[in-house]
């Protein structure tokens, strides 16, 4: 038996793959032609939610003041966290002074680490956003502190000629 007896054989075994002639196009004239989703349905009379009820489920609070200075709308994040902020009042007698200020700004405020910013709207008009962002300067500050106690110790380690850190010292 030689190579040219068993070259267009297959054995069987999945070896060798052999085109099959019965196989259909992937793609072909007829398939682009027709639609391959059915039509959208037409609208089904869904309510419009009002943008107020969208906005009190953001992470950020928002505080939309007029062109006065007088705030027309406060989300619940923005009312949680600035109690003292009261809509149909001036925003800058509410007595936060990083609202008066070159946003963005961060600031402490009862306890809590928060970062604004001022956004322009038309007429105008302005949106403040308030987010806290505690939990995350606090991650960054505990990171920063891992980081140098790491450093340190790899330093120390090296000077003493033993590795001081706990997870170097049990790879040694």
């Amino acid at each position: 038996m030689t190579a040219a007896d068993v070259r267009d054989s297959d054995p069987g075994d999945g070896r060798i793959s052999t085109p099959s002639t019965a196989r259909a196009a992937a793609w072909s004239v007829d398939a682009a032609s027709a639609p391959a989703l059915p039509p959208l349905a037409p609208d089904r009379g869904l309510a419009t939610p009002e943008w107020s009820e969208v906005v009190e489920h953001f992470r950020e609070g928002l505080i939309v003041c007029d062109a006065d200075g007088v705030v027309r709308h406060l989300s619940p994040v923005a009312e949680r966290l600035l109690p003292e902020v009261v809509p149909g009042e001036l925003l800058a007698a509410a007595g936060v002074p990083a609202l008066a200020g070159e946003p963005p700004v961060e600031f402490g405020h009862r306890g809590r680490r928060l970062r604004v910013r001022q956004v322009p709207l038309s007429a105008a008009r302005c949106c403040w956003y308030v987010e806290d962002v505690t939990e995350s300067v606090t991650r960054a500050d505990a990171l920063l502190a891992e980081r140098a106690r790491s450093a340190f110790l790899a330093v120390v380690g090296e000077k003493l000629g033993n590795p001081l850190h706990p997870d170097r010292a049990a790879a040694a």
